[in-house]
């Protein structure tokens, strides 16, 4: 599959070691054999991608073969939920916590994950990209824009503009409740941040939308077309329904899709700590992230990292919609929340 550097990162992934150059080689090198020696044969993370990202696991265990991960697909207030229950009963099972920077911030709040900073981080990854206080990394991204039925809502008839959803023929659109924390508050959060959409926006969106708990079961009805197009999900979606036949498309526009990034920590008396840092640092490599699109269908982060040719662009979307830096992200959220309760009823 034809490459291409992310959002015009520099670098070139493909004249690097799979971990990024020798020094780091030999620091996962040293993590792998502490972990072996400490009796740690798997790592557990929890997270929405985390069953998804197989394919990389599998890469993993290939590169450091006597540990296995071990993905569970929650995420949101179940995943804080999930950590916190482990946490109080003292029956620990996850280590690594795969989620989106809100929970990641929630979680460090709360004391729930350790201070860690791979070695090859700050090689790995610009400065935005890293918690300035050392409990997580942001480590891959994704677009949110519209997945539609090609047949139901041809190109011609699709929105291009966030005004446009507006619109009145556009109602009966699916999202999730965007004070659930899932993908809408995610990408609702950048685009207030960004001074794409505000309280009248709100609003005047309210009556064209139908709003549920989660849209994973309004899948089937864009595959079906008795649903014709489903605002604010994922590229990582569309992918997937597309490679299982589905007739599905995907908007794209700058200013209309968002970025939306997720990161990756160690939770705090993780039974496997030491394999729970080797996992962190392993997906920062150039081997994890140049896999992340292909085989995840996500965007890496890393520098020098690449996706496959054909898709949208990181880089112009970042652009129209830049993304909140980690020290500015909470009051970014309680002002969406404070816009939520104010317009949309």
């Amino acid at each position: 599959m034809a490459l291409a550097v992310v959002g015009g990162l520099s670098g070139n992934a493909h004249a690097q070691s799979w971990a990024g150059g020798e020094a780091h080689e030999k620091a996962l090198t040293a993590l792998y054999e502490e972990a072996v020696a400490a009796g740690e044969t798997q790592v557990v993370t929890y997270g929405a991608y985390t069953i998804s990202y197989k394919p990389l696991w599998d890469i993993f265990s290939k590169r450091f073969p006597k540990i296995a991960v071990v993905g569970n697909p929650i995420s949101a207030a179940q995943l804080l939920a999930k950590i916190q229950a482990e946490i109080t009963s003292g029956q620990r099972v996850v280590d690594v916590m795969t989620s989106g920077i809100t929970d990641q911030l929630v979680a460090s709040a709360q004391g729930h994950t350790e201070k860690y900073q791979p070695p090859n981080a700050k090689d790995a990854l610009a400065p935005e990209y890293i918690d300035p206080n050392g409990h997580f990394l942001l480590t891959f991204a994704g677009l949110v824009g519209i997945v539609h039925n090609l047949d139901k809502m041809p190109a011609n008839d699709l929105p291009r503009t966030l005004r446009d959803l507006l619109d009145p023929k556009y109602k009966g659109m699916v999202i999730d409740d965007p004070l659930s924390g899932a993908l809408t508050t995610l990408s609702w959060t950048e685009l207030l941040h960004a001074g794409k959409i505000d309280g009248a926006w709100m609003k005047a969106i309210r009556p064209n939308l139908t709003v549920v708990p989660t849209t994973a079961p309004y899948f089937a009805n864009i595959t079906t077309g008795s649903i014709a197009m489903m605002p604010f999900q994922t590229f990582n979606r569309y992918v997937r329904l597309k490679e299982s036949g589905a007739r599905v498309g995907f908007v794209d526009t700058p200013g209309l899709a968002t970025p939306v990034l997720s990161g990756m920590s160690v939770v705090k008396g993780a039974p496997h700590p030491k394999a729970a840092r080797l996992l962190m640092a392993w997906f920062i490599t150039p081997e994890a992230q140049n896999a992340l699109g292909p085989l995840g269908a996500s965007y890496p982060v890393a520098r020098g990292a690449t996706v496959p040719k054909d898709w949208p662009s990181y880089k112009d979307i970042t652009a129209a919609v830049p993304i909140t830096p980690i020290t500015e992200y909470a009051k970014a959220r309680t002002a969406l929340e404070q816009a939520l309760r104010a317009n949309f009823k």
